[in-house]
């Protein structure tokens, strides 16, 4: 991860972070790092997504800890981000500029915007008592959502496994 592109193919994320190429989410993981040596002849699969720390793949979970396959697993998707009101900096601003001129500037004071901050807390359980938690940090609702429909899609890609 890194501030700018250190080579050919590094990609920019939603965060505004450069990633080397082999962290994309649509690339494709070597079976050795994929799963264990029992299923490696089957274990060529395409990185479908990942939701923190879990990359995700047709038949296949790859958590820090261990791979497990996706049939037979559930997943949570917990929303614990928070919103505030804030009067933003721009808003203080203009209005100590303007109230020298006249009291009019106190108006922009009045100027609110959200500002969410918090994660999406993501629950995957599975057989043999499977546990596994990871944290999606979210800045905007769009991430929210998109956190949580990817949750309900790989939910529903378990379930018909």
């Amino acid at each position: 991860m890194s501030d700018y592109a250190e080579g050919q193919g590094w990609w920019q994320a939603t965060d505004g972070r450069y990633y080397p190429p082999e962290q994309h989410p649509n690339a494709l993981v070597p079976a050795t790092e994929l799963v264990p040596y029992e299923y490696a002849e089957q274990a060529v699969d395409e990185v479908l997504g990942t939701v923190g720390d879990v990359r995700v793949t047709r038949h296949w979970i790859v958590t820090p800890s261990r791979t497990i396959p996706l049939a037979g697993t559930n997943w949570i998707a917990r929303d614990r981000s928070h919103t505030q009101r804030v009067i933003p900096g721009w808003a203080i601003a203009c209005s100590i500029i303007f109230f020298l001129a006249c009291f009019l500037g106190l108006l922009f004071l009045a100027i609110k915007e959200d500002v969410i901050s918090g994660h999406v807390e993501v629950e995957i359980t599975g057989p043999d008592g499977f546990r596994h938690i990871t944290q999606v940090d979210v800045f905007s609702p769009r991430q929210v959502q998109q956190a949580v429909q990817f949750v309900g899609y790989v939910q529903q890609m378990a379930v018909a496994a």
